[in-house]
């Protein structure tokens, strides 16, 4: 089984606050998944 978490927010991408929601949804897993995984977090760069 595959998950991906995706988040986008303008605002966030431009540092005008920071984004809780990935993490959030992450630790949420976390406590629901029982199966063995490895979490792969890529960050991307905002576009300039």
């Amino acid at each position: 089984m595959h998950i991906a978490i995706v988040t986008i927010s303008d605002r966030a991408s431009r540092g005008e606050y920071e984004d809780l929601g990935g993490p959030a949804i992450a630790a949420w897993l976390k406590s629901v998944v029982v199966s063995d995984y490895t979490l792969i977090r890529e960050d991307i760069q905002p576009r300039t």
